[in-house]
């Protein structure tokens, strides 16, 4: 496992990740929150209250604008605290797009971003 930290203006941040087998890349670990994500293309990394709803919502968010979900994995500390919701999707999440997702009721957080020259 490699583990990067590195200062923002909000703060310490850590970024954790690891390779299964010979060639299968993982993001393991964002801050205080553990999961499996595959680090590739388009993905879109999102902070939320850990209650009933919000991944649908942000997945209806989504879906209205054709954004087609590959693949998603959650990380929580605990119940009904905040939890973390990674997705990779087809293609770029656009600007609109980031906007309703994080002026849904609960989200607190959401960035996006593109590896490998998405």
């Amino acid at each position: 496992m490699v583990t990067v930290v590195y200062k923002t203006n909000q703060g310490e941040r850590i970024l954790s990740g690891t390779l299964f087998g010979k060639s299968d890349p993982r993001l393991v670990r964002l801050d205080e929150y553990q999961f499996d994500a595959i680090p590739e293309g388009h993905m879109l990394f999102c902070v939320n209250k850990d209650t009933p709803g919000i991944i649908g919502r942000v997945g209806s968010v989504m879906g209205l604008h054709e954004v087609n979900i590959a693949q998603m994995s959650c990380g929580r500390q605990q119940v009904g605290g905040l939890a973390l919701t990674i997705l990779n999707v087809d293609s770029r999440i656009a600007d609109e797009v980031l906007a309703q997702i994080l002026a849904q009721e609960h989200i607190t957080w959401a960035r996006r971003i593109s590896l490998g020259g998405a």
